[in-house]
């Protein structure tokens, strides 16, 4: 991903709006470029700080990105979690199939 993409994914990611595969990609690049690291945290202290003292909250903006990146990165390790047992599945099925197959043929022969 270039630093424009990322750029460009930084609002889709702060309303969670941003596919599975778009959010592997810019977590991966903002984890490794400092810049767009840089510009995410400047975007969201902007947005959210804004937001925060129109309401009079007190805040805790770099926490609330850090964990906003934490819940990120889990949805991420859920959804290969998920794509990884799938294929399990897949492969006992296709082993279930064969077995049945090969019973069906030592019953009729």
């Amino acid at each position: 991903m270039t630093h424009k993409e990322a750029e460009r994914c930084i609002p889709s990611f702060f309303d969670e709006s941003i596919e599975n595969l778009e959010l592997a990609e810019f977590l991966e690049h903002i984890d490794s470029c400092p810049d767009c690291r840089e510009e995410l945290t400047i975007q969201f202290l902007v947005g959210r700080g804004l937001q925060s003292l129109s309401m009079g909250d007190e805040f805790n903006l770099a926490g609330e990105l850090d964990k906003k990146l934490l819940k990120a990165h889990a949805r991420l390790n859920r959804l290969y979690r998920l794509e990884r047992f799938s294929w399990i599945l897949r492969a006992i099925v296709v082993a279930e199939t064969v077995a049945l197959f090969m019973l069906t043929l030592r019953i009729l022969f």
